[in-house]
């Protein structure tokens, strides 16, 4: 695989530093069309002043085409459709250590898909297996379910799109606030603290079982009043609203005056619905004309839904088998998906039921990757590789 080095204006060269450079994006995938850009991702170990002087260091460097301003200066000509990023050896290895679905795809890429790899690069692909870990089901879901955040946002933008911006009046509120924003904060955060204190390992805990969580408290308090032969008015809906049910019990709790706690509660749905409605605005105004087609052509945004699958299938594959594949074996599916063949109540209804069945695997045990990647081999390997790779030079 050809690959056409940009020049790079950086203080040293980067073309001897590269160790690993290969396609990424659709092309690594499978799933590419005729009008797909060319993405690269690359690897590289920048001398050794850049990693033990304290005035130097590098992270990565990136490039597109047709840019012009920095990119140009720093990466000179390059083609239009193309773009591309290069990470330094420490970042890589701790986005790849994390289960960061963009950077850890690079080492499990099809060997046809490498367009330069230096000894040190083939070394460091066949270890990619101690870079596996359980941390991928919420870096894997987690990104899924951004796609599905996006997608949801915006069928509802355009199904029912809002008819103007909310104003105060619309939420029981007067036209100026009764309290200040900095006493609205101090309230909630002393309301959120308390809350917390009952349940400290929420704070360490992502959102999937935050909801886990809340939606369990919600049907235990259901269950307990229903039988006692109370009507139990449930929070419902997202679990976020359960929390914030939560919060306003725990509020009560400390003596707030319950039209206090209702205040609270309005201005925040006021602050999320002024928010939504700039969010909706923006994308009127910047939505890309490709995806603007498919939402048209499908009712809601089918590449994304392609993306969702994939990601939530990739992480699938790491937990139940302990290896993935970056070139699709589904590509044909997913490329159909990507065409509407999915009704949207369908994909919702199944990312969120794979979700679950993810973080069950983990909950249950039955993962077949550890619990944490193997940092001290990681480190090891690190070391090694740039070590050979500086007296190489």
């Amino acid at each position: 695989m050809n690959f056409n080095w940009p020049k790079f204006s950086v203080n040293f060269d980067v073309k001897s530093s590269v160790i690993l450079m290969c396609l990424a994006g659709s092309r690594a995938y499978g799933t590419d069309h005729p009008d797909s850009d060319t993405d690269w991702k690359g690897i590289l170990i920048p001398p050794k002043d850049y990693i033990l002087s304290p005035f130097k260091s590098f992270d990565q460097i990136q490039w597109k085409g047709g840019e012009t301003g920095r990119v140009s200066e720093i990466f000179g000509t390059v083609e239009a459709d193309e773009e591309g990023t290069v990470f330094g050896i420490q970042k890589f290895v701790k986005l790849a250590a994390s289960s960061n679905p963009n950077v850890i795809e690079t080492l499990f890429i099809d060997e046809k898909h490498i367009a330069f790899q230096s000894e040190a690069g083939k070394e460091l692909r066949e270890n990619r297996y101690i870079f596996l870990s359980e941390r991928a089901c919420k870096t894997f879901t987690g990104y899924a379910m951004s796609q599905l955040k996006r997608i949801k946002s915006h069928k509802s933008w355009i199904d029912s799109p809002p008819r103007k911006s909310p104003i105060r009046s619309d939420f029981d509120l007067e036209e100026r606030k009764l309290i200040s924003g900095e006493q609205m904060g101090a309230a909630r955060s002393f309301i959120t603290r308390n809350m917390n204190s009952m349940a400290p390992w929420l704070l360490d805990s992502d959102n999937q079982h935050k909801g886990e969580f809340w939606e369990g408290v919600d049907r235990i308090v259901s269950t307990i009043l229903t039988e006692s032969g109370y009507n139990y008015d449930s929070a419902a809906g997202h679990w976020l609203d359960i929390e914030d049910d939560g919060k306003a019990k725990v509020a009560s709790s400390l003596g707030f005056d319950d039209n206090f706690v209702q205040y609270l509660q309005n201005e925040k749905k006021y602050a999320q619905a002024k928010q939504h409605y700039q969010q909706y605005q923006s994308w009127l105004k910047n939505r890309n004309p490709a995806r603007a087609d498919l939402e048209a052509r499908y009712g809601y945004d089918a590449k994304h839904a392609m993306h969702l699958v994939r990601l939530l299938r990739m992480g699938e594959e790491i937990l139940t088998t302990g290896d993935f594949d970056v070139y699709r074996p589904d590509r044909q599916e997913l490329k159909e998906i990507r065409n509407g063949s999915w009704a949207y109540e369908d994909l919702i209804d199944w990312s969120e039921i794979k979700v679950k069945e993810l973080y069950a695997l983990v909950r249950d045990g039955k993962s077949a990757v550890t619990k944490h990647p193997d940092e001290n081999a990681i480190e090891e390997l690190t070391i090694r590789l740039q070590e050979k790779h500086w007296k190489n030079l």
